[in-house]
């Protein structure tokens, strides 16, 4: 695989698994869920470098 083409497979997994943290909250508020979602961004960011 391409380096770019494992970067994103990486990048695409940390999403998924920030979107699965984050789904089961339905009782949170709508905020909460979305700091999440954009700290799981974040940390595809960081890791990707």
């Amino acid at each position: 695989m391409s380096d770019f083409a494992e970067r994103k497979a990486a990048e695409v997994s940390i999403r998924f698994q920030a979107h699965l943290l984050s789904g089961p909250d339905r009782n949170k508020p709508k905020g909460g869920a979305r700091l999440r979602h954009d700290d799981g961004d974040a940390a595809a960011q960081f890791a990707l470098g």
